[in-house]
């Protein structure tokens, strides 16, 4: 049963990346950055973006709709980015849930498509990871690579949050970046708008 974590994700950016991927866990703010990183290794030609970056929100989801936009051959690119986004298994009948993952395994080792499943958190039931994953997340294993996107240590948000000061021209001591960290709470979202 195998995952990787969004760090392992990223590089695996730097080469050709094709397939499926569900990104799970709690920090959306990566799973976002991930999904525009993805974007733009993919469709540099903003040009021809409409035709290879198709977005499905959750709740026009269906698994005829993205069956359909997976089918689709990419547009004078080798591939195309196909992501659901805002996804939430527990909000899916089991039925579909299997006609998902069977999909996914049609297109496992596809090298014209990534699709991108981005779950909102707790919205993927993975049992407990490692030694014990769901039923749920077992089949997924087979069919897509998971992407763990876990929550920031304190440590991790103080030296992201202080970049991101440095990068708007702003001048922040520590004390500043933990005040802001401690009173805003760990949502990198929060933090980004704050900053």
């Amino acid at each position: 049963m195998a995952y990787i974590n969004e760090a392992e994700f990223r590089k695996r950016l730097r080469g050709e990346l094709w397939g499926c991927y569900v990104f799970f866990g709690e920090e959306d703010y990566l799973k976002s950055y991930c999904v525009k990183a993805a974007r733009e290794n993919i469709c540099p030609d903003e040009g021809l973006a409409c035709f290879n970056d198709i977005a499905i929100d959750f709740p026009d989801f269906t698994v005829d709709a993205l069956a359909d936009a997976l089918a689709a051959p990419p547009m004078m690119c080798e591939r195309k980015l196909v992501v659901v986004k805002s996804f939430d298994f527990g909000a899916v009948k089991p039925t579909d849930v299997d006609a998902l993952v069977m999909l996914m395994g049609q297109y496992r080792e596809d090298r014209g498509n990534l699709l991108i499943l981005s779950v909102i958190p707790d919205g993927l039931d993975v049992g407990y990871l490692p030694k014990r994953p769901s039923a749920l997340f077992k089949k997924l294993t087979d069919v897509c690579t998971p992407v763990h996107f876990e929550a920031s240590t304190p440590a991790k948000l103080y030296a992201w949050a202080a970049r991101h000061f440095q990068h708007e021209g702003i001048a922040a001591n520590d004390d500043a970046v933990k005040y802001l960290v401690e009173y805003c709470g760990r949502s990198m979202y929060a933090l980004s708008f704050e900053i």
